[in-house]
């Protein structure tokens, strides 16, 4: 899988956990909408990895 997809999922990783520690709240707008932006990139990248593995 590419390097920049992978490297754009540990961005929004980090950003997650920094924002979980300054929001102090796991319910908090802000943490759910990036927690499901995330959900989001993981979702494509594994569909995009398992497409590439496919063998047909």
């Amino acid at each position: 899988m590419e390097k920049w997809r992978r490297d754009e999922l540990d961005k929004l990783r980090n950003e997650l956990h920094r924002l979980i520690d300054k929001e102090k709240n796991l319910i908090s707008p802000k943490v759910v909408a990036l927690s499901q932006k995330l959900d989001k990139a993981l979702n494509a990248y594994e569909k995009a990895k398992n497409k590439k593995n496919r063998i047909d």
